[in-house]
């Protein structure tokens, strides 16, 4: 169910942000996926995807990377990642602003945050000139792909994505 947004602001993170977007990100993340994992391979995981330092350098130095975060009275609702110029992996010839990681904050989710976080990271996609954007989703996330589908994203292909659980994959999804 969509409410009322007009409390949350959409900002660039900065490099200060790095160790609250390191937070966020580990704990969204185990959240909401921590059933694929083992535990020893989940901390792994959380630490190599959400390092303070990785995250402080690729807002600091890289010019092709944008992190959008959905801010309110109550910190951090959401976080959207957006890397552009990359190839589509199910059609390298395509290039595009590829949505790497969008997260809502848990117990947050169906409230408009993460299409608020799409719609500004497909339109500074566009300003950097990427036209397209597209991400990957793991096929088993439900409510993620009617999302997308939703805001006029289209399956194009599949790409293998595994645990050391479980095999997943993932589908790659686009729009223009």
């Amino acid at each position: 169910m969509e409410v009322d947004t007009t409390s949350i602001a959409i900002r660039a993170a900065e490099s200060d942000d790095a160790e609250a977007l390191a937070a966020f990100g580990t704990r969204t993340y185990a959240a909401n996926y921590a059933h694929y994992w083992s535990a020893p391979a989940l901390r792994e995981y959380l630490a190599r995807h959400f390092a303070v330092e990785q995250i402080a350098a690729d807002l600091a130095s890289r010019a092709d990377l944008r992190v959008l975060l959905a801010e309110d009275e109550h910190g951090i609702a959401g976080y959207a990642k957006l890397v552009c110029h990359r190839a589509l992996p199910t059609d390298p010839r395509e290039t595009g602003a590829e949505l790497e990681k969008l997260y809502v904050d848990v117990g947050r989710t169906r409230q408009g945050i993460g299409s608020m976080l799409v719609a500004h990271a497909a339109d500074l996609g566009a300003q950097m000139g990427n036209p397209l954007i597209w991400l990957d989703v793991l096929k088993s996330n439900f409510s993620g792909i009617r999302l997308y589908q939703r805001l006029g994203f289209r399956i194009r292909g599949e790409v293998p994505f595994a645990t050391d659980l479980r095999d997943i994959g993932m589908w790659v999804m686009s729009r223009p």
